[in-house]
């Protein structure tokens, strides 16, 4: 497999891991107040995915995400090399979601400009995951 093929298998299985933590932090723990899939949907549709349909879409489009970041992350590897690359994915991950937080509220998207510290702190947990 060449760099991108790679990438896309990584941050599609990544993604999985993600939205099965973000769903176990919303429904068991009761920690989050916002799955991944709820950041897809909003903004996808421009409010909470609605219904099954809405739903699976929005995680199959945030897994997709996760798959592009991983392809962006492994193009970036040779400018930065290889060695220490778990630390350098954490590093990259915290420093796009800050990026990802930031548009919404620079843009002010409605129900993504504000979120708890909890929901932070859980999203974070899953992308390093």
């Amino acid at each position: 497999m060449d760099r991108f093929f790679r990438g896309v298998v990584a941050g599609i299985a990544g993604g999985i891991v993600m939205n099965i933590w973000s769903f176990f932090s919303y429904h068991i723990l009761h920690f989050t107040k916002m799955r991944f899939l709820d950041w897809a949907g909003i903004l996808l549709y421009g409010h909470l995915p609605e219904g099954l349909g809405e739903t699976v879409y929005a995680t199959f489009i945030q897994i997709i995400w996760a798959g592009f970041m991983a392809v962006f992350f492994t193009f970036l590897i040779p400018a930065i090399f290889s060695k220490g690359y778990i630390i350098k994915a954490i590093f990259f991950s915290y420093i796009s979601g800050f990026i990802i937080y930031a548009i919404p509220t620079l843009y002010k998207v409605p129900n993504l400009m504000e979120t708890t510290l909890n929901t932070t702190i859980s999203n974070h947990t899953g992308k390093i995951l």
